[in-house]
């Protein structure tokens, strides 16, 4: 089995690696018998710019503070991220691949001021009812001690596997209407520039309109990072304090521009949420959030 590892310059050309993804010739789904090799990747020792992470925060509604969003060391580690997947060891194309869930620990604050140390790795697939997943791992430490970690999965679809159907927005019988508290906000024209190039994510389907019907979508849509980060923001008001733990499930995509309803009721100590469209004829995302309290 492949076994690589390599130090990424901390500001790859993101053009070139998405150029690299989308004209790749490799395979569109692994054959029966391969799996994902062993691929990982680490970025030198770094220190957070005050002015990406305050653009970050803009975009995102963070709150504001020394305490770094829960979601923001993913978009620090996005290089890595296209590095291993562009990399010649990994055996399939990805252009395609659908980004279908994120679970963030935060296992202590990180200020902005200290000095990260990021790495990623992935190695390994399992079979999906609706194709291949495979999971992509990536962590931060500091001092040596790793303090926020991601498992990001993405699905390969099989060739002729049905889509997902259509997931009602209110799904949740077993809560009852008055426990439900509800709050809109809006995915601007233009977003998917904006927040593509702050995360480095240049992904043809988020940029325009015409390029995103390429790709068989109705129009640009939002980053799924994005509507993560967006719903934390929401949530950590209503919680009071910083995400220990977020758990996001993505189901439909929000075409731009759009307004969006974020419903949420309290199970234990955790908010569990859904973020729909405003007519809540769908669910675009649906997730846990455990407060760091």
């Amino acid at each position: 089995m492949t076994d690589t590892s390599q130090q990424v310059d901390p500001s790859p050309g993101t053009l070139r690696q998405f150029a690299s993804l989308l004209f790749s010739r490799k395979r569109k789904f692994l054959a029966e018998g391969e799996t994902v090799p062993h691929i990982a990747a680490r970025l030198a020792p770094r220190v957070v710019d005050p002015e990406h992470l305050k653009r970050y925060r803009e975009l995102t509604c963070s709150s504001e503070g020394s305490q770094l969003p829960i979601a923001y060391p993913h978009i620090l580690a996005s290089s890595l991220h296209l590095t291993l997947l562009g990399s010649a060891e990994f055996p399939v194309s990805v252009l395609g691949a659908v980004h279908v869930r994120n679970d963030i620990v935060q296992h202590r604050a990180i200020d902005a001021g200290e000095t990260l140390h990021l790495s990623a790795h992935v190695e390994g697939h399992r079979q999906a009812p609706r194709g291949q997943e495979f999971d992509l791992i990536s962590e931060c430490a500091c001092d040596g001690e790793v303090v926020w970690s991601e498992v990001t999965t993405f699905l390969i679809r099989s060739p002729g596997a049905e889509r997902p159907k259509r997931a009602r927005a209110v799904d949740n019988a077993e809560v009852a209407p008055a426990a439900v508290t509800s709050c809109s906000f809006r995915a601007p024209n233009g977003l998917g520039r904006s927040y593509g190039w702050l995360a480095g994510d240049l992904n043809p389907i988020h940029l325009s309109d015409l390029s995103a019907r390429l790709f068989g979508f109705k129009g640009a849509i939002a980053h799924g990072m994005w509507s993560l980060a967006r719903s934390a923001s929401e949530l950590q008001a209503v919680a009071g304090q910083p995400c220990r733990k977020l758990q996001i499930s993505f189901r439909q995509p929000i075409v731009l521009p759009a307004w969006v309803t974020l419903h949420h009721w309290r199970e234990g100590n955790q908010l569990r949420f859904n973020v729909s469209d405003t007519q809540e004829k769908l669910t675009h995302l649906s997730g846990v959030f455990e407060p760091a309290g």
